[in-house]
């Protein structure tokens, strides 16, 4: 039996190296690494596409070109059937019109960082089944209405990070089953009262960090389905327009400038069943907002606000870990 087990771990293991040597003879580039369902590029001074040794792809899902310093993806240049690509720090400015077209119907996720695009590629036109697009630190002067109308339906995680944007942007009318949503670093402050209607029964996390919203928008007051809301970052005092239809289930507001405690607990009283984290140091609070009958809630972070009366408004009962200063803890 031990001679059975061992032949058959012996047999295993030369069965894995030798669909890793398999792999590594069919990786679509020489210039880079193949293992699994990975194709690596990334970190090899590229300042253009690799040349590619054959478009079938029978393998490999996931293609990275981190780190290089790549400007343009012409056509042909990927393998077919992929469903993630990453070019993160490579400053794209063009791709030509097919050069996602091997992946049109399999390509669900797409990282960019660094990118330096004037307006977003009409070669997103070709992508049917793209659900996950994260662009950081690019310049992205226009966003092509057009595309955001072809991708918008079938996106369900929208991240922009450190992107200039000053105004709430028209296309979102387009997302119609995003769950998460993110735009961070931006310079938006306020939304139309019906720039998030097509998300109000779909959006899950909702992150507008880092921007220069003075309040919680009106908009954000309809919706049902979010769970996290984070408007760190920004310049709130008024929190009057959170959404009392959802169960919030934690919400972010260090950051901002908060000072009427009495609004703040009246705001979140409809999540005391479901809240299990608030975040609010660093605002301009001088007493605790009545937190008593929030049970699920076992850590407070109050410190860098003007707290004035300790013994003010209520904690929660089962709080275990209270700040109250840099070198106080309750």
């Amino acid at each position: 039996m031990k001679r059975f087990r061992f032949g058959g771990m012996f047999f295993l293991i030369s069965c894995i190296l030798w669909l890793g040597r398999a792999l590594a003879a069919d990786c679509p580039y020489k210039q880079c690494t193949c293992s699994l369902q990975n194709i690596m590029c990334n970190e090899l001074g590229l300042t253009a596409m690799p040349q590619i040794t054959t478009v079938v792809n029978t393998y490999f899902t996931i293609a990275q070109f981190d780190i290089n310093n790549i400007t343009t993806v012409p056509g042909g240049s990927l393998p077919a059937n992929l469903s993630q690509i990453s070019f993160i720090r490579n400053p794209i400015s063009f791709m030509d019109l097919d050069a996602f077209d091997g992946s049109a119907n399999t390509l669900t996720t797409l990282t960019f960082f660094g990118a330096n695009f004037y307006t977003l590629p009409d070669a997103f036109l070709h992508l049917n089944v793209l659900s996950w697009l994260e662009i950081s630190e690019s310049i992205v002067k226009d966003w092509n209405d057009n595309v955001m109308k072809h991708i918008g339906a079938s996106l369900n995680t929208l991240s922009i990070e450190n992107v200039e944007m000053n105004t709430w942007p028209s296309w979102m009318q387009y997302c119609t089953n995003l769950t998460d949503l993110g735009i961070s670093g931006a310079s938006i402050g306020d939304i139309p009262d019906n720039g998030l209607d097509s998300l109000v029964n779909t959006a899950q996390n909702l992150e507008l960090s880092n921007n220069s919203f003075t309040k919680i928008p009106k908009a954000v007051s309809k919706m049902t389905a979010v769970k996290f809301l984070g408007f760190q970052a920004n310049k709130i005092s008024d929190v009057s327009w959170l959404p009392q239809n959802a169960k919030l289930e934690s919400i972010s507001l260090f950051g901002n400038r908060l000072q009427d405690s009495k609004q703040l607990s009246t705001a979140i009283l409809p999540y005391v069943s479901t809240l299990n984290g608030i975040e609010l140091h660093t605002n301009l609070l001088t007493s605790f907002p009545d937190l008593g009958a929030f049970t699920l809630i076992n850590e407070l972070d109050f410190r860098r606000n003007k707290l004035i009366d300790p013994n003010s408004g209520s904690v929660p009962t089962g709080l275990v870990d209270l700040k109250l200063g840099n070198k106080l803890r309750v």
